[in-house]
């Protein structure tokens, strides 16, 4: 069940977009939210409970161009249990993530480089005792399009390395990524489709025989929100569907997830504009 996964999403700003970053105007635009939005509230509640067992998840505040300024995160009892800043530059590329625990404790911060086309280059994660925690190394094409990732975990014990590959159709939408050890074995492979607006409605994992690993699935609204989800392969067979309410800028505030026809939770969204 793919439990809360909408609100993680909007929080690490990931959609299932897959369109090339020139595409993407802002952090509003990467998690499908239209108009000029201050800040976003989510909660969530299982059905069967009612609304008043409804939990607050996390609260996200973004500057007036619509690009997150910062978000919390929430526990059980509704308390903040982390928060993350972000920093940018004058042309607005993410340069900086700041995580604290509850107590303001460093807890995570992610340093980003950038070229003069506004590429980012290098990403450098450190943990909360400055330690390098991850490395990625990213190069382009002419086009501006990302063709190779570097991803390195730093542990005491030694680097975990990978090597990622990317290919486009004509349109600059991602068609396939393939990851390789350290000395250039393919690891596995995927490869992914999209719609018109590049949503995507299809992506499949294949393992470094060949042989599928799993694949998902996807629906979307003329919002471009996701009503079907379906992922299976192997003993995995997840399927859920959704039913949406908006608000008057077509943004959903009301979602209703479904499994075999049954409602089991209710997200809601509270949507501050600024005026």
């Amino acid at each position: 069940m793919k439990i809360l996964a909408s609100l993680i999403i909007m929080s690490l700003a990931i959609a299932c977009h897959s369109q090339p970053d020139y595409l993407v105007k802002n952090d509003l635009d990467k998690i499908n939210t239209f108009g000029e939005v201050e800040s976003i509230t989510g909660f969530i509640y299982n059905y069967g409970q009612g609304k008043d067992s409804m939990n607050k998840q996390l609260f996200i505040e973004f500057n007036a161009i619509g690009y997150k300024k910062e978000v919390h995160w929430f526990n059980s009892e509704e308390n903040i249990s982390h928060k993350q800043y972000y920093k940018y530059d004058s042309i607005n590329n993410q340069t900086e993530i700041m995580r604290y625990t509850a107590d303001t404790l460093l807890d995570y911060k992610s340093v980003e480089y950038f070229d003069e086309k506004g590429n980012k280059t290098q990403e450098l994660s450190y943990r909360s005792d400055g330690s390098l925690l991850k490395t990625r190394k990213y190069t382009y094409d002419i086009k501006g399009y990302k063709t190779e990732m570097i991803y390195i975990i730093h542990y005491a014990s030694g680097d975990d390395y990978s090597k990622w590959t990317y290919e486009y159709d004509s349109k600059g939408y991602l068609v396939k990524a393939t990851s390789f050890d350290e000395k250039g074995v393919s690891k596995f492979e995927q490869t992914s489709k999209t719609d018109k607006n590049g949503n995507e409605l299809e992506w499949i994992r294949y393992n470094k025989d060949g042989s599928l690993d799993f694949r998902i699935d996807r629906a979307y609204d003329k919002y471009g929100n996701e009503i079907r989800y379906h992922m299976y392969g192997g003993d995995i067979d997840d399927k859920e569907t959704y039913k949406y309410e908006y608000d008057s800028f077509n943004n959903w505030i009301e979602k209703y997830h479904f499994e075999d026809g049954k409602n089991t939770v209710v997200e809601i969204r509270k949507i501050v504009y600024y005026k």
